[in-house]
C-alpha cells in the first residue's frame, strides 16, 4: 500500500534529520581523527628534536606576531 502524502512527508523529514545527525557525527569523528594525527605528529617531532639534543619550546612565544605593513597604492610604470 503506498504512503499517504502526510506519511511520505514525515518519512522524508525523518530521513533528512537522520542524514544531518549522521553528517554531524562523521564530522566530529573526522575532526577527532585529525586531532589525533596532529598530536602524534607533534610527539614524533618533539622526540626527534630531543634525539638531536634540541629541547622543544614548552611555551609559545609571548610576543604576538607582527602584522604585515599596510599595502600602499600600486605603482605603475606609466
Amino acid at each position: 500500500m503506498p504512503y499517504s502524502p502526510e506519511e511520505y512527508e514525515q518519512l522524508k523529514e525523518f530521513y533528512k534529520q537522520e542524514l544531518r545527525e549522521r553528517k554531524v557525527f562523521l564530522q566530529r569523528l573526522h575532526t577527532a581523527r585529525l586531532r589525533q594525527q596532529a598530536e602524534e605528529h607533534l610527539r614524533q617531532m618533539e622526540e626527534s628534536l630531543r634525539r638531536l639534543g634540541i629541547e622543544p619550546e614548552t611555551e609559545p612565544p609571548s610576543s604576538p606576531p607582527s602584522a604585515p605593513p599596510p599595502l600602499s597604492d600600486p605603482k605603475t610604470l606609466f
